[in-house]
């Protein structure tokens, strides 16, 4: 039930003026309601606590399901690839997985200040990584499919 606040000042009656219909109880059966809300909700905490720990038990029966550390791919066993001259003055090792190319290629960036001082998305190589990434500023997202050609 709705009722509108009607304002006598003059003003006009307007839509954002309702407000909800209240009943007010005696004192007494406000704090037997309390009393009894406070029962309900400390056997509902008991409930929600049982229903927490059984879904703990549960969720430890998936995570001994998932694959175990030995059989997820690493760094450490993935293939080793060969790098191209180029690649290989930059990064300084003959044979690298793909991730340790990427991270190697990084610090000589960092160390070397190859990136835009403004935009550091944006990578200026110098003469080294020129042979490697071209003469033009690249985009660090383009850098994986630009190492693809000294990968073998």
């Amino acid at each position: 039930m709705w009722k509108i606040i009607t304002h006598l000042a003059g003003k006009k009656e307007t839509n954002m003026t309702r407000t909800r219909k209240t009943t007010k109880r005696p004192a007494a059966g406000r704090r037997a309601v309390k009393a009894g809300a406070a029962r309900k909700s400390a056997a509902a905490k008991t409930r929600a606590g049982q229903r927490q720990a059984a879904a703990r038990g549960r969720r430890k029966k998936v995570v001994s399901s998932r694959k175990s550390a030995a059989g997820r791919k690493s760094a450490l066993n993935q293939t080793a690839y060969s790098v191209s001259d180029e690649l290989q003055a930059v990064v300084g090792a003959k044979r690298l997985t793909r991730p340790q190319i990427v991270k190697k290629l990084w610090n000589y960036i960092k160390a070397n200040k190859c990136q835009d001082s403004n935009n550091r998305r944006m990578i200026i190589p110098d003469n080294k990584l020129a042979e490697v990434i071209g003469k033009k500023p690249v985009d660090m997202l383009k850098l994986a499919s630009l190492l693809n050609k000294h990968i073998q």
